[in-house]
């Protein structure tokens, strides 16, 4: 079991977000280096709800609003919200 601490967000470094650490860098790998994910974080930028809630372990599931919100509030509009918006943003390398 990984920990839920508070991160800060790519655009606001002062903005708090209660999300384990290895979600927030596998976000931003994703944004920065164009690095697949793994099921679940695809499934959240993906924005498929019902996958995401399929693939969370507990953590990860009471962190699940936060994460979105990181996602929204973060990162690039263009590189999440469907699969085909994270396969574009993959090909991007």
């Amino acid at each position: 079991m990984s920990e839920i601490v508070f991160v800060g967000g790519l655009e606001n470094p002062k903005a708090r977000y209660r999300m384990k650490l290895s979600a927030k860098n596998g976000i931003d790998r994703y944004v920065n280096e164009h690095t697949p994910t793994g099921d679940f974080l695809r499934a959240v930028l993906a924005n498929d709800l019902r996958e995401a809630f399929a693939r969370a372990d507990a953590e990860n599931m009471a962190a699940l609003h936060q994460i979105v919100m990181y996602c929204h509030n973060e990162i690039p509009g263009n590189c999440w919200g469907s699969y085909e918006a994270v396969d574009a943003w993959l090909e991007r390398k």
